[in-house]
């Protein structure tokens, strides 16, 4: 069974966006009888998100869906990692996926790093991810360097052998392994929490899978 984990940042006002739902739908719409969605949402949302979830939960019925509403977790330095330990109390699955809600999963994804991680002499499967979406004009140099340089890197990262970091996109690993190798406190302190999880459960295997984030963000290096 497959927990995959989804911190959802606080709304800005209004709704939930369009593309943000669509994101999150495009991982929930793979899952089956063995696999649980586990939402994050802060107490101040849950009342806007309540309808997505309930159309979600009448779309997809076979799908267990988890609403965890809290007060933004603040245990750790990081806040991504302070998220995924508030879910991590409620994942019942043997495997893990950490993922950005706004990561954007092409149909097939979940199987093919479920198959890459069963079968491969890897400890993780992480996605890389390319940008599709720019809003403004200062977002063309971040998104030239994502797709042009970025991506690039980490395709030849890949060709060179297994990895030794992780991508925020999507990274699928076993929980029990997690629970054996990873300190929560020492991967709370650390504000690239992908990086130093790939560190932490590595050899990485970086996925055949190629994600889509609608926004520019802060890629690791290959180091």
């Amino acid at each position: 069974m497959v927990s995959i984990f989804k911190p959802i940042a606080a709304l800005r006002g209004g709704a939930p966006s369009l593309q943000l739902v669509a994101a999150l739908e495009s991982f929930i719409s793979q899952l089956d009888g063995d696999g649980e969605m586990l939402l994050g949402i802060e107490e101040k949302d849950a009342s806007k998100w309540q309808p997505v979830i309930e159309q979600w939960r009448r779309e997809y019925a076979h799908v267990e869906l988890k609403s965890i509403v809290t007060l933004r977790p603040a245990r750790f330095l990081s806040p991504k990692v302070s998220w995924f330990h508030t879910l991590a109390e409620h994942a019942r699955g043997e495997v893990w996926m950490w993922s950005d809600s706004d990561i954007v999963a092409p149909p097939g994804s979940l199987d093919t790093m479920r198959q890459e991680l069963m079968h491969g002499n890897a400890s993780m499967s992480t996605s890389p991810y390319v940008v599709r979406r720019i809003e403004r004009a200062p977002m063309m140099l971040e998104a030239l360097f994502v797709n042009v340089e970025f991506y690039p890197g980490v395709l030849l990262c890949k060709r060179t052998g297994l990895a030794r970091f992780g991508l925020g996109a999507g990274m699928l690993f076993s929980a029990a392994y997690f629970q054996e190798r990873v300190t929560w406190e020492k991967l709370g302190a650390r504000m690239a929490d992908d990086n130093a999880l790939g560190r932490a459960l590595g050899p990485v295997k970086i996925s055949g899978i190629r994600t889509v984030s609608p926004y520019t963000k802060n890629p690791c290096s290959c180091s």
